[in-house]
């Protein structure tokens, strides 16, 4: 079973454990910009974090990560989606390298328009 729900500063030390270009968050929890999932019992097993004006005043998904051993099971979808569901975010922006097909890929899926 998969939960999608605000993140924790409680669930940062989980998050550095497979992103080690995290940086400090802090903040960005206390903001609200953190979303998690959890999944079978584990605790925030994937993230996104969502600058709230970052592209021309409007929300930006700026990073998603996934744990290396619960990729490939939707879980960046199920992310996306929430977000681009969430009322607080009328229009939602995300970029990505055009190199990175797999996010390019996920975010077709969710049904992004470039």
């Amino acid at each position: 079973m998969t939960e999608i729900r605000p993140g924790k500063l409680t669930d940062y030390p989980q998050l550095v454990a497979y992103d080690e270009f995290i940086g400090d968050r802090r903040q960005d929890f206390q903001a609200g910009g953190i979303t998690v999932a959890d999944q079978d019992g584990q605790i925030a097993v994937a993230y996104m974090h969502i600058e709230s004006a970052a592209f021309l005043g409007w929300p930006l998904l700026a990073r998603i990560r996934v744990h290396p051993e619960h990729r490939r099971c939707g879980l960046g979808l199920r992310l996306v989606e929430a977000a681009m569901h969430d009322a607080r975010h009328p229009r939602l922006y995300a970029t990505s390298e055009q190199s990175n097909i797999p996010m390019q890929t996920l975010l077709g899926r969710a049904g992004a328009r470039p």
